[in-house]
């Protein structure tokens, strides 16, 4: 069984071989029924899911309650874990909760994860990432 102390040194590493990219616009969610989908379906959605016979895309908005950012961990075979570690780390430090979004691209050879944080909270969440990717 893995140690707490060995999972935020394994989760650090990797998070540190990580692509981060911060997206510049705001986003907010639309929700509609599903048949209104092939009339609301926005093809430039960041994220489509559906609860029951509804449906919620995270769209850019002018005013969006978040600012979201995607990772890339580029092959690394174990990032087990990783979301419940960010969130509750960011918890912590910020006392921000965050949506998430998981998907995986075969042409980077690995799984990404989509992060939204609350847009008032992004200057801390960028000084956050950048001092947990320095750390190796």
């Amino acid at each position: 069984m893995e140690t707490v102390e060995y999972q935020n040194i394994r989760l650090t590493k990797a998070f540190s071989h990580s692509d981060v990219n911060f997206l510049p616009d705001s986003y907010d969610y639309e929700e509609f029924d599903s048949e209104e989908l092939n009339l609301k379906l926005n093809p430039e959605a960041l994220a489509l899911i559906r609860d029951g016979d509804r449906w919620s895309q995270l769209v850019k908005k002018e005013s969006g309650a978040f600012v979201a950012f995607s990772i890339h961990f580029n092959g690394i075979d174990n990032v087990n874990g990783f979301v419940g570690w960010f969130a509750s780390y960011l918890k912590v430090k910020l006392g921000i909760g965050l949506i998430v979004f998981v998907g995986s691209n075969s042409l980077k050879n690995g799984v990404y994860d989509y992060y939204g944080v609350p847009i008032e909270h992004i200057v801390a969440v960028k000084r956050e990432v950048a001092m947990l990717a320095s750390i190796v």
